[in-house]
């Protein structure tokens, strides 16, 4: 603990009435120097090793002279399967499966191995027919530009050696997926001004910014062997802390015990969900959106907040079967795909829905719990990310989406279907349609996601109720002006989970995001065409190349047209989208038939919507 006491209370000889284990003395106003006298009564009922500061001190306010006291509670080392851990971290590999082929500009820097020579029991199965991995070559250092360079597009696996977990923690495991966000912010939080004395790592609660810290000890550990790391552990009320040392020692303490090494501006201090000391060390805080934490950091100069970003389904698929595939619960039920794709249907692409699978704040009657329980009005009026906590509603409904800088974000319901669910509940109450709700909320800027989540909502009934519809095709650099009409049948409304749910005669529509360029899709026999609806408020939705190509793979390989469903105010002027590639990056090499599609951009009309409560049949 730091107190910091100024020259005038010394003056005053003003009493003190706890007990830290450092002491700091400054003065308020600039001075060259002054000289301030110690004497026991101003230490009166603190504890005993305060005798002992009696004296002259020279102080300013710009050095302010720290005094450190004999503490109780002396580091001491840590376990040893921690001490293991820190030993064997520079010895961990990175693994890549290789599910297409590597440029050879990149072959130099890679060793090609198949899964029977790995010395790990690596099981990544982001493609059962496909045993080919990828590890650095020994001896190759790479800076983090060219290495995400290299890896770009690949899930990477972090393994440690068997029996050597991260922390020492079993439940930690040894196996950390590397996400591409990870390599993108180590870019940024090191390469910046804006963040070269520290950051604060935050977004949706349940991502596993943990995991990020855990990464970035390899990190450093790999790239500034000399350096000391402080980490200051999550829901510890002593502020316990490691400390591990460039020697592979790892000391245990309070943050008290290891203020010289969170002094020194070549060291580092990870903080995990707790609140920093003041430090010249490089701080990273990581933290759930909770401004009591972060705030008295924030202010400072060179300090940036970033947001990490949500998974994908990749990641998400990638990480259960490394680590979940196989688990049972205490009915001896297995986690399999399906119950996965329903999770992920309903809570979104997070981590925490994997490692709380068998938890009731998970289930479907605490989803359907949560939906009745939330006021919508209210919802949109009160989200703030300073306030969402990990198992909070909104923490749990509402997702922070991330924009490429991770500087940027909005606020989204965490699934189609969350939205869908809460529309529903709000007109059983209501007695109203959504329509009014929408027209109603534009006051609220920080919840134009949520509005645009409810729209969206709202657009795919439209669509599946059937009707005419005004459309205009797109045309790269062209405005088209002429208005063609699209009939749609009624249809059934289907959400499904999985692809064996797909139903050729009906609406369908995923509850997860496993399909990136597609919100829902219609079999139209009268055109024999497959018919993909994005719903967006924005003029710029770029369509993803990967999530074409895995449509035109597991659904269908005919031909396939984009509709753009838009509100009426972004209809005449829609401009046509281009395809992007990796990091949302403009696609120059994509298939021929990409090129091919046909985008349309399609009109909702929010004044033709009617109030009344459709049961979605």
């Amino acid at each position: 603990m730091i107190l910091l006491i100024s020259l005038k209370q010394y003056q005053k000889k003003k009493k003190l009435s706890c007990s830290p284990s450092r002491l700091t003395l400054y003065t308020k106003k600039k001075a060259d120097s002054q000289f301030i006298t110690l004497n026991n009564e101003i230490f009166k009922d603190c504890q005993k090793n305060f005798n002992n500061l009696t004296g002259i001190y020279e102080i300013d306010e710009d050095n302010p002279i720290r005094v450190k006291l004999p503490d109780e509670h002396q580091c001491k080392s840590a376990k040893k399967e921690i001490i293991e851990f820190w030993k064997n971290l520079d010895r961990a590999e990175i693994i890549f499966q290789l599910n297409e082929s590597l440029g050879s500009d990149y072959l130099e820097y890679l060793e090609i191995k198949k899964e029977q020579d790995l010395e790990f029991n690596l099981r990544p199965g982001i493609s059962s027919k496909n045993n080919i991995y990828a590890c650095r070559k020994k001896d190759t250092n790479l800076d983090m530009d060219l290495w995400s360079a290299v890896t770009e597009g690949f899930i990477g696996v972090l393994c440690l050696p068997n029996n050597v977990f991260f922390l020492g923690d079993e439940g930690l495991g040894s196996f950390l997926i590397i996400r591409d966000c990870y390599k993108e912010l180590i870019i940024k939080m090191f390469k910046r001004d804006i963040s070269k004395f520290g950051c604060i790592i935050t977004g949706t609660p349940g991502i596993g910014k943990t995991y990020f810290g855990l990464y970035l000890l390899y990190y450093i550990r790999l790239h500034h062997p000399n350096a000391t790391i402080v980490w200051q552990l999550a829901d510890s009320d002593t502020h316990q802390c490691y400390q591990f040392m460039p020697d592979g020692n790892v000391l245990v303490g309070g943050i008290a015990q290891f203020y010289d090494s969170i002094s020194n501006k070549n060291n580092y201090y990870i903080v995990d969900a707790q609140k920093p000391e003041k430090s010249s060390a490089y701080v990273i805080l990581l933290t759930s959106p909770k401004a009591e934490l972060y705030n008295s950091i924030w202010k400072s100069e060179g300090i940036t907040k970033y947001y990490m970003p949500i998974w994908n389904d990749e990641e998400i698929i990638t990480l259960w079967n490394i680590r979940y595939k196989e688990m049972k619960d205490e009915n001896g039920d297995t986690f399999t795909y399906e119950k996965l794709e329903m999770l992920m249907g309903r809570w979104g692409l997070i981590p925490r829905i994997l490692r709380k699978w068998k938890d009731d704040l998970y289930s479907e009657t605490e989803f359907d719990k949560l939906i009745n329980e939330v006021d919508l009005m209210k919802c949109l009026k009160s989200v703030n990310e300073e306030g969402m906590s990990k198992d909070s509603a909104s923490g749990r409904l509402i997702h922070i989406i991330v924009e490429p800088n991770f500087r940027k974000y909005k606020f989204c319901f965490a699934s189609s279907f969350v939205s869908d669910s809460l529309i529903n509940a709000y007109e059983r109450y209501h007695h109203s349609s959504v329509r009014d709700f929408l027209q109603s909320s534009y006051s609220e800027p920080k919840a134009s996601g949520l509005r645009g989540n409810l729209f969206e909502d709202y657009a795919h009934r439209q669509l599946q109720k059937g009707g005419t519809f005004r459309i205009r095709e797109l045309t790269k650099g062209v405005t088209s002006t002429e208005i063609m009409n699209k009939k749609m049948d009624k249809l059934y409304y289907n959400w499904f989970d999985t692809l064996r749910d797909v139903d050729a005669n009906s609406y369908n529509r995923p509850r997860s995001r496993i399909f990136e360029s597609t919100d829902s899709f219609v079999f139209n026999s009268q055109e024999n065409t497959l018919d993909l609806f994005q719903v967006t408020v924005s003029k710029a939705h770029g369509v993803k190349v990967k999530g074409l190509e895995k449509i035109k793979t597991h659904v269908w390989n005919g031909n396939i047209k984009l509709y753009f469903v838009v509100p009426s105010d972004k209809f005449d002027d829609y401009p046509w989208q281009s395809y992007r590639g990796l990091n949302n990056l403009v696609s120059y090499s994509h298939s021929p038939w990409i090129d091919d599609l046909k985008q349309y951009v399609l009109d909702i009309n929010l004044r033709e919507f009617y109030s009344n409560n459709d049961n979605n049949e």
